[in-house]
């Protein structure tokens, strides 16, 4: 992986780990941004942390506290294919095979030291890497769990 994506991937987890949302949200491309709120990208995270909470049977929304990125080599055809056990992705037609920079996951996880959560990890956010208006962007995401 480049080291300037993965310095992209980091300041954009670490604004997810201050709940920053609206610096979050900077980092979706312009179709992202049209297209989800940082308001609505915070319930999407809070609705995901609140489910692990029941199943946790945790009192009080945690957010993440620490992160780890990794990438892989998948093209953009590869995430597009038909997948047999979840529903297609539904990738922007603006993400495109000249855009296209990498397929990345930033695995969101509680603090080591935090007493309250027993579980490695709240989740994974995978995204696609596209290079749009002269820089590095998230072109599409999802949540998934901790892998």
């Amino acid at each position: 992986m480049k080291e300037e994506y993965k310095e992209f991937a980091e300041r954009f987890a670490r604004a997810v780990v201050d709940e920053d949302f609206g610096a979050a949200h900077k980092f979706f491309a312009p179709w992202l941004q049209t297209g989800i709120s940082a308001a609505d990208f915070r319930a999407r995270v809070e609705n995901w942390l609140g489910e692990m909470n029941e199943i946790w049977e945790i009192d009080e929304l945690i957010f993440p506290d620490e992160f780890e990125i990794d990438g892989n080599s998948s093209e953009l055809s590869d995430l597009k294919e038909e997948r047999d056990w979840h529903a297609p992705r539904q990738i922007s037609g603006e993400v495109t095979d000249e855009n296209f920079r990498q397929w990345m996951v930033i695995k969101f996880m509680p603090d080591e030291q935090d007493e309250r959560v027993e579980l490695d990890g709240w989740f994974d956010f995978w995204f696609i890497l596209v290079e749009t208006g002269g820089g590095l962007r998230i072109g599409y995401f999802e949540l998934a769990d901790v892998d």
